[in-house]
């Protein structure tokens, strides 16, 4: 049996996990997939925000699947945020169970605890501010999920930040 055959036995049986990319408009969460996936799939700019709704990325060879969130900006309305993520998922994306969160959350898990596996929140590191509405959405919306920030621009913060 060669590695690669195991490989493909392996990758055939298994699971993608379903991961959220969010944050606020310009921390480069689109840039991110592009990297992760190794191409352009996502559309980046600079200045305005490119993803206006949830966008879903699933590559056939890819061993994960990642969801771009609209980038999220001051003034937006959290209820609106939340009622928008819970439509988009409960409407396109089927039930993962609730394994992946922790034992005593799995009975009560709903909504967006069971369509996504984990978050990966992104900070852009050369603003030096993570605002009061952004923890509102990672405690209240995300809470019980697993949430791993990511700091991206690190190359163009300043020492100060």
């Amino acid at each position: 049996c060669s590695f690669k055959t195991a490989y493909e036995k392996v990758f055939s049986k298994m699971k993608r996990p379903h991961v959220l990319i969010a944050g606020t408009t310009g921390t480069g969460k689109s840039s991110i997939i592009n990297s992760i996936f190794g191409s352009d799939i996502a559309q980046e700019g600079a200045g305005r925000p490119i993803t206006q709704n949830f966008t879903k990325y699933c590559p056939e060879q890819q061993p994960i699947v990642l969801f771009d969130s609209k980038g999220l900006e001051a003034g937006m309305f959290f209820d609106e945020f939340l009622e928008s993520t819970i439509e988009f998922f409960s409407n396109n994306e089927g039930d993962i169970g609730a394994k992946h969160l922790p034992k005593k959350y799995r009975r009560s898990a709903s909504g967006l605890e069971n369509r996504v596996h984990l978050v990966w929140y992104v900070v852009n590191a050369a603003t030096a501010r993570f605002q009061d509405f952004e923890e509102r959405i990672c405690r209240e919306l995300f809470g019980r999920l697993p949430v791993i920030f990511i700091l991206n621009k690190c190359d163009i913060a300043t020492r100060g930040q």
